[in-house]
């Protein structure tokens, strides 16, 4: 059975044929049709979209809007990992340090976490945007290396087509690419994520 997932919890689907199967695994609101004053063929205003019906009761599916984070992930010249983040909860600033990017990564959830506790202190509760963080991490090169610490460097290097050597010293910050050589590697690294994505046991 479908279900869709809500501010109260997962619910299950009598009817999906109005929802997508991506539009199933997204977070939603389901509001009420009385809530519209239950009249038949009633058409609710954006961003209210879609009828469907759940154990018997009709209900207006609302897609909630996530809010978007973009945090750079460096290795810092004393070779701890930071996480840097021009986007705020309220007035509270956004970061994470740690001795690896895992670390750094779960010490800016932390303060994430805080900085939302903090705003329904001062507002009350939180809005929509801010119930569910969407953050894209950026890496420098060794950073992106000590989080994805499975990948072979030599088997990489020669993936990417770059001296297995000079990869090394990449990985180590002891070198430091160019613009046209994090090219290749960016390809190489998007190359590599669409062959795994293809791939099937």
């Amino acid at each position: 059975m479908k279900a869709v997932i809500t501010k109260s919890g997962i619910l299950p689907l009598q009817e999906t044929n109005f929802l997508s199967e991506d539009t199933t695994q997204k977070r939603c609101a389901l509001i009420p049709l009385r809530q519209f004053g239950g009249k038949r063929g009633f058409n609710p205003p954006c961003p209210f979209q879609r009828r469907i019906v759940i154990n018997g009761g009709s209900f207006y599916f609302k897609r909630i809007t996530k809010m978007k984070v973009e945090a750079i992930v460096e290795r810092t010249d004393n070779g701890y990992y930071s996480i840097a983040c021009d986007s705020k909860i309220g007035n509270f600033c956004l970061g994470g340090f740690g001795d690896s990017v895992d670390e750094a990564k779960a010490d800016f959830m932390s303060v994430v976490s805080e900085a939302q506790r903090d705003y329904i202190l001062e507002h009350g509760e939180l809005t929509e945007e801010l119930t569910e963080i969407d953050v894209e991490y950026r890496y420098d090169l060794q950073s992106f290396f000590n989080y994805f610490d499975w990948i072979n460097i030599s088997k990489f290097a020669k993936f990417a087509g770059i001296n297995e050597s000079k990869m090394r010293q990449y990985k180590i910050g002891a070198a430091f690419a160019g613009e046209k050589t994090k090219e290749k590697i960016l390809s190489a690294i998007h190359r590599m994520s669409a062959e795994l994505a293809a791939a099937s046991l």
